[in-house]
């Protein structure tokens, strides 16, 4: 006569199946902490909050676990954590592992991931490049007596959101020069040169 069962914990939780047999009790549970750090000067586009999505990694294979999301705030200190994590697959035999991807898409950022601890860490770097700006005069009648011509360029990012002011003195003997823009944010400008007496 053969006979089988399936022992279950004193509340009727599954056990944890072991190489000597059935462990009667909870399967074991982790606590995955996240938190969000930020390399960008304190950029005034920064996201007051953004969206983690929780996954778990079984036999190498990364998978969402439905209805783990987090939402980490400014206000929160950019912190949270994910409790009650089953840290064994029963239908698989597997230990299980967590990881985290960010949900909220800055174009602006890239992100990276980190481990101290018992925390996964997420820093976000801005992309920044540089701008050159090349004036050039082409009057050969500019004339020292008149004074040296200063034109002045305004930078303005394409949303609105940032804008900066740059001056650009030239000479009779100096008729071309270059202003130079470094660690911009990512995104797009406008340049404008503003009204300099005597040119257009």
């Amino acid at each position: 006569i053969n006979v089988s069962a399936v022992l279950q914990g004193k509340n009727g939780e599954t056990p944890l199946e072991t190489k000597e047999g059935y462990q009667i009790g909870n399967i074991p549970t982790t606590t995955i902490k996240v938190e969000k750090r930020w390399n960008d000067q304190n950029y005034v586009n920064r996201p007051k909050e953004i969206e983690v999505q929780l996954k778990q990694i079984i036999q190498g294979q990364a998978s969402d676990v439905p209805g783990k999301t987090l939402i980490l705030k400014d206000t929160d200190h950019w912190q949270g954590e994910f409790s009650d994590l089953p840290m064994w697959d029963v239908d698989s035999d597997q230990a299980i592992t967590y990881t985290v991807t960010e949900q909220t898409v800055m174009k602006e950022y890239v992100p990276t991931l980190s481990e101290e601890n018992d925390t996964i860490v997420i820093t976000n770097v801005l992309q920044t490049g540089n701008l050159l700006i090349h004036k050039q005069i082409v009057d050969s009648t500019l004339s020292a007596n008149h004074g040296d011509p200063i034109f002045t360029f305004k930078i303005e990012k394409d949303d609105h959101s940032l804008v900066y002011y740059r001056t650009l003195r030239l000479s009779s003997g100096n008729l071309e020069g270059i202003v130079s823009l470094e660690g911009l944010p990512y995104g797009n400008y406008i340049v404008t040169e503003l009204d300099t007496l005597r040119f257009t």
